[in-house]
């Protein structure tokens, strides 16, 4: 149950984007038009992410796949948190 809640929190993260974007583009001199492809990568990620997700359920078990996204996302935060180029952010 705390996985499955932590889970539905993380999938409403990559729309706190616009809260970051602002602060990342100061920090680091970015400029929109190079931090707008950090965020269609995100979204498309997002998107191939659920289908993979969804086959990977079928496979193993939804309480599997609860219990391994969230490690992931705070493994990528942990990644985030240290970033300092461009091609980092849009790796991560």
């Amino acid at each position: 149950m705390f996985g499955s809640a932590v889970l539905l929190l993380a999938l409403g993260l990559v729309y706190g984007w616009s809260i970051f974007v602002s602060p990342l583009e100061a920090e680091f001199g970015w400029t929109r038009a190079r931090t707008s492809l950090a965020f269609s990568l995100c979204v498309s990620m997002f998107c191939l992410g659920g289908i993979v997700t969804g086959l990977a359920a079928k496979k193993y078990s939804p309480g599997a796949v609860v219990a391994v996204c969230p490690a992931l996302v705070g493994l990528v935060f942990f990644g985030v948190s240290k970033l300092t180029t461009l091609g980092r952010l849009y790796f991560l």
